[in-house]
């Protein structure tokens, strides 16, 4: 005989009103929408019987801890965590649920831009030589040479200057075939 699956507790007034405020007035997607449900089904979790309008910024951050020491949810997860709360917060200051918002007084952690990888000498030299003359076409002759000079110029362009490729895209032609800044 099949079990009888648990039944979720009914969510509190005010978190059904916010995900009404978010489907309606702000049009976030329903995936956005699940997201900002699960993490605030989390701190309901975590906070127990205490309603979350009477969660302090200490128990805000024990909830934050929780989710990167215990559950493992990376950096990036528990941020999003942090941002749902806040927006959640707002919500309830903004309808005169709340006198002020204890998210406000945690800091949002910033995340570290990663780096690009940097390319060895041998890397760069294969990429700058990739571009081989092509046979030229009937109609003119140095078709193929000068697509080739033109690829290998971008390349080292890119290289020399540290330039991105849509910058590369964004460079003009002049009227006598010149580069315009």
């Amino acid at each position: 005989m099949p079990r009888a699956a648990a039944k979720k507790p009914e969510p509190p007034p005010e978190l059904r009103s916010f995900i009404t405020w978010l489907r309606i007035e702000c049009g976030f997607a329903k995936n956005t929408i699940a997201a900002y449900t699960a993490d605030l089904h989390d701190l309901i979790a975590f906070a127990g019987e205490a309603p979350l309008a009477s969660l302090t910024p200490r128990r805000i951050s024990e909830h934050l801890a929780h989710l990167k020491t215990d559950r493992k949810l990376a950096g990036t997860s528990v941020i999003r965590h942090l941002a749902t709360i806040k927006v959640f917060y707002r919500y309830l200051v903004s309808t005169g649920r709340l006198a002020a918002s204890p998210a406000d007084l945690l800091d949002s952690p910033t995340r570290w831009k990663k780096l690009p990888n940097v390319l060895s000498a041998r890397q760069v030299r294969t990429l700058v030589e990739a571009p081989a003359p092509r046979p030229s076409s009937p109609h003119r002759q140095d078709d193929g040479l000068q697509l080739h000079l033109r690829d290998r110029a971008l390349l080292e362009l890119l290289y020399a200057c540290g330039l991105r490729a849509s910058e590369v895209c964004t460079i003009e032609h002049g009227p006598n075939g010149g580069v315009n800044p």
